[in-house]
């Protein structure tokens, strides 16, 4: 089965908004920020952080799934960033296993995450 990351298991955005709230527990925004990831690809100080908060269910959904099927993510990000984002929903690699998609194995060179 092939599960498709962005705007269906998970919701990533770049916007440094999130971060500012998920660093200040008096902000009225941060309870929705519960069970959010975030990562950085590469090491420069310009490079941005990418949060990322899964569906509600998703372990639930995953390991239901993994019973029956043998899973791939897919994603029109880059390879490094569907593996930044399996690390947070799948850290110990046992729904995925480092089967991923992404537009570098397609051949599309889109400016998308």
């Amino acid at each position: 089965m092939i599960v498709d990351l962005d705007q269906t298991i998970i919701h990533a955005t770049v916007d440094p908004t999130v971060g500012e709230w998920l660093d200040d527990p008096d902000n009225p925004n941060f309870g929705a920020l519960t069970n959010t990831g975030k990562f950085k690809l590469g090491d420069d100080d310009d490079t941005c952080w990418y949060y990322v908060k899964s569906r509600p269910g998703l372990q639930a959904f995953l390991t239901a799934v993994s019973a029956k099927y043998e899973m791939h993510v897919y994603t029109m990000g880059t390879r490094a960033y569907a593996v930044q984002v399996c690390r947070l929903i799948d850290p110990d690699g046992r729904f995925f296993g480092g089967r991923i998609l992404s537009r570098d194995e397609s051949g599309s060179r889109l400016n998308a995450p």
